[in-house]
């Protein structure tokens, strides 16, 4: 653990990178929580938040690339 907080304070890509990832994937998270958790939204809400799980994982597959691309 000690080895990655010391990569990670002296590679500011890589650790926005990591934080990004980390943003992006609670966003999901929070927008699958809500439509599981709240049966009776309505359909313009359910539907915002549809669009958001789906941005969100593209923006996570677009992260997790440029991670993956930066480490190789």
């Amino acid at each position: 653990m000690a080895l990655l907080t010391d990569r990670l304070a002296h590679d500011p890509m890589l650790a926005d990178s990591l934080h990004e990832m980390i943003s992006t994937v609670t966003a999901i998270q929070s927008s699958a929580a809500i439509l599981n958790d709240t049966p009776d939204i309505d359909p313009q809400w359910r539907a915002r938040f549809q669009r958001n799980v789906f941005e969100e994982s593209e923006r996570l597959v677009s992260e997790s690339s440029r991670l993956a691309a930066y480490l190789d």
